[in-house]
């Protein structure tokens, strides 16, 4: 039995096949001349602009070493200044004030024959297995009440989720 070869080429050797491949002018093996092409001239504005810019760093490196060193001084001063704010902060520590006492704290307890007639109601829905609306009657019976008393307090859901 012969072996195949590439493109059905039976009983050739490798090397006959890889002398046909190597041999075929449609498909390109070597890029160009042996020569590497000679890169792009720079043109003559761009020598000048970086010449200009060479000169003009120059001229302000005296400046940009001064700008540079008070950078590093106020970087410095502003850890420094975080670091000692932390250790008065810890060692000096300030006494909480006291917090002012409201007048007239606002009763949160619900009327006792409102949540005794809303309980009822949740604990007859949940009797008959409908413990999703008996959930959902006591939270919205909930928010009514604080939306009686805080008004502002409650607003309008914008998405779903809220």
């Amino acid at each position: 039995m012969a072996t195949g070869g590439v493109n059905g080429a039976r009983g050739a050797s490798i090397g006959d096949v890889h002398a046909r491949l190597l041999h075929d002018k449609a498909l390109q093996f070597a890029f160009g001349n042996s020569v590497p092409p000679e890169p792009p001239r720079q043109p003559e504005w761009m020598k000048a602009l970086g010449r200009f810019l060479a000169h003009a760093f120059e001229a302000a490196m005296p400046i940009l070493k001064i700008l540079f060193w008070f950078g590093v001084g106020l970087v410095a001063a502003g850890v420094l200044f975080l670091i000692v704010r932390e250790v008065v902060g810890v060692r000096f520590a300030r006494r909480p004030r006291k917090a002012k006492a409201r007048a007239g704290v606002a009763d949160w307890r619900p009327d006792a024959r409102k949540a005794r007639a809303l309980l009822e109601n949740a604990d007859r829905l949940a009797a008959q297995g409908r413990f999703d609306q008996a959930v959902r009657l006591i939270l919205h019976r909930s928010v009514e009440d604080i939306a009686d008393r805080r008004p502002r307090l409650v607003r309008p859901a914008l998405t779903a989720r809220e």
